[in-house]
């Protein structure tokens, strides 16, 4: 009896030591973590500390622009142009890479300010926040990822910041405005759409009363039962449903379009629909393939005056379901032979 005391008190002594033990070492560990997160967190090169971002002026290579955040009316614009709707995801990245941005190094500025290409700056960025903080970058040269910086125009101190945040600003002013929604209906929902091209006008219309879609084409006035097997109509229908513009050329553009192909354009697309219950009509010009992109069309919407660009794909496919045949080839008999319906790049 007295054996199995003594033996029981051993075990909850080896017990109770272990259990110190394996505290210890939890708390040696937590205390080596609380260690390096301080260290990391001192060695950490802070180059802005700014809040809620209020205002982002830029001038780089690809453009420049200044953003301003009206607070009245809650959203992006730029200053001086209250018209000028700015992408709010586009300013959140911006967001995202200002508050708080780190750089790399920071070391004495030794050289010459050639050295590093702050002699004469590549672009420059002024931010402030809500609170009225501030912070100015001049951008220098680029090595390896990084370019040379200097902060709030302190000549003395010279700072690495990353490639990646850099091109997060370097925009054209074009790239922040906020593209206007075409109509993207449930295929369901398209009530008709009409297309217009080198002398062709072909009007698609759709009853969805009965338990099945019947779809009527009417060109030259004579309606006939619309070909819903063929691919040609199974892409257009669609895209109507999914097309979407993809960057802008010209804002507020006054021109008569020529110069875009627009004054006589190569397309004309009328859709009416119903879009979350409420009914939508568009009318798209298509114009010339896009110089700056093959794989796209200038594109004005009809009453907006911007300039547009949108996938070539959506403009062939519509082309080939009017005429029969894909540009520049022959008839394919409306898609029938040799293609099948597919879900092609945008």
């Amino acid at each position: 009896m007295k054996k199995n005391k003594k033996l029981l008190i051993v075990m909850v002594i080896v017990l109770v030591v272990i259990i110190a033990a394996v505290a210890a070492i939890v708390a040696a560990g937590k205390a080596k973590e609380n260690r390096d997160q301080q260290q990391a967190e001192s060695q950490t090169i802070y180059v802005g500390q700014l809040e809620d971002l209020a205002a982002v002026k830029f001038n780089g290579p690809e453009g420049e622009y200044d953003a301003v955040y009206d607070a009245g009316e809650g959203r992006w614009t730029l200053a001086g142009d209250a018209d000028f709707r700015v992408n709010g995801e586009v300013m959140t990245a911006m967001e995202e890479k200002l508050v708080g941005l780190t750089a790399y190094h920071c070391f004495d500025m030794e050289s010459e300010a050639s050295v590093y290409g702050l002699d004469a700056p590549a672009a420059a960025l002024t931010a402030s926040d809500s609170k009225g903080n501030t912070l100015s970058i001049a951008f220098g040269n680029l090595n390896s990822g990084k370019y040379y910086a200097a902060v709030n125009a302190d000549a003395t101190k010279v700072y690495t910041i990353a490639s990646s945040a850099f091109d997060v600003w370097n925009k054209d002013v074009l790239a922040l405005l906020d593209l206007d929604v075409l109509p993207q209906p449930k295929e369901k929902d398209i009530e008709s759409f009409t297309i217009t091209t080198e002398g062709v006008s072909v009007k698609f219309t759709q009853d969805a009363t009965g338990e099945e879609p019947v779809w009527t084409r009417t060109e030259n006035g004579a309606a006939v039962p619309a070909d819903t097997d063929s691919a040609y109509f199974k892409n257009s229908k669609y895209y109507i449903s999914s097309q979407y513009f993809t960057g802008a050329i010209a804002y507020k553009y006054s021109g008569d379009g020529a110069e875009y192909g627009l004054d006589e354009p190569f397309m004309t697309l009328d859709i009416s629909c119903t879009e979350e219950g409420e009914r939508r009509s568009a009318t798209l010009y298509m114009g010339d393939i896009a110089a700056e992109d093959s794989q796209r069309r200038y594109c004005a919407l009809e009453g907006d005056s911007n300039i547009y660009i949108i996938s070539a794909n959506f403009v062939d496919y519509y082309y080939a379901l009017a005429t029969g045949a894909m540009p520049d080839e022959g008839d394919t008999s409306g898609g029938s032979v040799d293609l099948e319906y597919q879900t092609p790049d945008l």
